[in-house]
């Protein structure tokens, strides 16, 4: 939802294709933050962060495939982390303030790591962009 559509539609609110670039991955990319429901400063800015960077695998790759195949890897991968380490027992996703830290620099890095790769692969097989 927020690549395939909220993106456009508030990049399409300016005419220049920069500032609308940017408009639509900021608004996108809040948005997918704010959903995320976290109190927590690191943790949103790790969930606006995924979003830039997912935001502009789809813009690269002219279409949704990267950024969802990356998401799902991210959740799956999350998921399965947790369910190892909760020894059994469920766990909860917690979102709260103070919940998050520096640590998720890391994750960031990997993000961006991601759009580079999307990038090179695009440029590798001729995509025009």
């Amino acid at each position: 939802m927020f690549r395939s559509a909220v993106l456009p539609a508030a990049a399409s609110w300016l005419r220049p294709v920069r500032a609308a670039l940017v408009v639509g991955l900021v608004v996108s990319s809040l948005g997918f933050a704010v959903v995320h429901g976290s109190t927590d400063p690191w943790l949103f800015g790790y969930y606006a962060v995924f979003g830039i960077s997912t935001g502009l695998m789809a813009i690269i790759s002219r279409g949704i495939e990267a950024p969802v195949a990356f998401h799902v890897a991210n959740n799956v991968l999350f998921t399965t982390v947790n369910t190892v380490m909760a020894g059994g027992e469920g766990f909860a996703i917690d979102r709260s303030t103070d919940t998050g830290d520096a640590s998720l620099l890391i994750l960031a890095v990997v993000n961006v790591g991601m759009v580079v790769l999307v990038w090179l692969r695009e440029r590798r097989t001729g995509a025009r962009g």
